[in-house]
């Protein structure tokens, strides 16, 4: 049973999660991790890294593997959501459909489902302070899995997502996110002078409108 303290902790990180997607715009790495049955406390047995863009206030996103050379994934609310090889529109899926964990961490409120509604896998049941971050403890409704969702307590965004799978033998799955560039505003907390444009090194762009 949670104690008073944790109370208040799990309440920071629930505020901090519903603020998350006033971010308006936020670029970085991701790292997507997976370790084999028994192993979680070991080197990953699979890694792969994709760079993206979330833009909160065009609701456009894009996600580019590090990995495949010129396969991307974006998103916009005009064209939905395409699979790109190497410059061309190989899948149009639906919009909502699978988005990338990195993205759907960056909009906590409206893609990640974590708040124990009758749609929602996860439920928040603790939280504990980790130096300059809040860890959310979670379980899963259906076989009782746990999950961790780190968050930055200075980028107030979500960093880290962590996943085992009991009824799988203790496999581990994490998605982290790194290198995060955001707004200067967003960090010193004047929102309102937070620009519609001009992102702190931004790591990638177009002038494709349907691209962040």
């Amino acid at each position: 049973m949670e104690n008073a303290d944790n109370q208040d902790i799990l309440k920071q990180a629930v505020d901090l999660l519903e603020d998350a997607e006033d971010c308006p715009r936020v670029s970085g790495t991701a790292l997507m991790e997976t370790w084999g049955k028994g192993d979680a406390s070991g080197p990953a047995k699979r890694v792969s890294r994709a760079e993206f863009v979330s833009n909160n206030r065009s609701g456009n996103w894009l996600e580019k593997s590090l990995d495949s050379v010129g396969i991307e994934r974006r998103y916009s609310a005009s064209f939905g959501q395409e699979h790109i090889d190497n410059g061309k529109s190989v899948d149009y899926i639906p919009a909502d459909l699978e988005w990338p964990v990195s993205i759907r961490m960056l909009r906590p409120k409206s893609a990640l489902d974590i708040w124990g509604g009758p749609n929602d896998n996860w439920r928040m049941v603790d939280a504990v302070r980790d130096d300059d971050s809040v860890v959310v403890k979670l379980i899963d409704r259906f076989d009782q899995g746990t999950a961790e969702l780190q968050i930055d307590t200075t980028l107030k965004l979500p960093v880290r997502w962590t996943r085992l799978y009991p009824a799988f033998g203790g496999v581990k799955s994490e998605v982290e996110l790194v290198d995060l560039l955001v707004p200067r505003a967003w960090i010193s907390g004047d929102v309102a002078d937070i620009p519609t444009s001009g992102v702190i090194g931004a790591s990638f762009g177009s002038l494709d409108p349907r691209l962040p």
